[in-house]
């Protein structure tokens, strides 16, 4: 099931990263659209849904600023800069409404990521045309 159809999710929250990964950005949710960033970072993926209502997503991570691409998932080796990695992320909404997300990069699971999530704004469904 599309979040969006729901409108459960859809809004813009504020994303705090795992502490020891650190920093803070936004996420907006859209109708199973996943988009956001911090002050060096894009996040962009789609969401999902489950029927027990667990969250999924599969983000793609992107560098657009900054002098060198260090990523939020550490150093990938003394030359090694990152443009972009993809990101699978699963949780739930806590009993706050916070969603507590972890997961780890695609094809490198040594390489964890915990996400909180906790809505700033509702962003409601446009009014449909009769």
């Amino acid at each position: 099931m599309v979040a969006g159809l729901t409108n459960d999710f859809d809004g813009a929250w504020h994303a705090v990263f795992g502490e020891q990964l650190g920093g803070e950005g936004i996420v907006l949710l859209r109708n199973g659209f996943f988009l956001g960033c911090d002050d060096q970072y894009f996040y962009e993926g789609r969401y999902v849904l489950d029927d027990a209502g667990g969250f999924r997503t599969l983000v793609k991570v992107s560098h657009y600023a900054g002098d060198r691409a260090v990523s939020i998932f550490g150093e990938f080796g003394p030359f090694a800069t990152l443009e972009s990695v993809h990101a699978e992320l699963r949780g739930a909404q806590d009993s706050n409404g916070t969603l507590q997300l972890s997961g780890d990069v695609r094809n490198d699971p040594d390489r964890r990521l915990a996400v909180t999530l906790t809505m700033t704004r509702l962003v409601p469904n446009p009014l449909r045309q009769a």
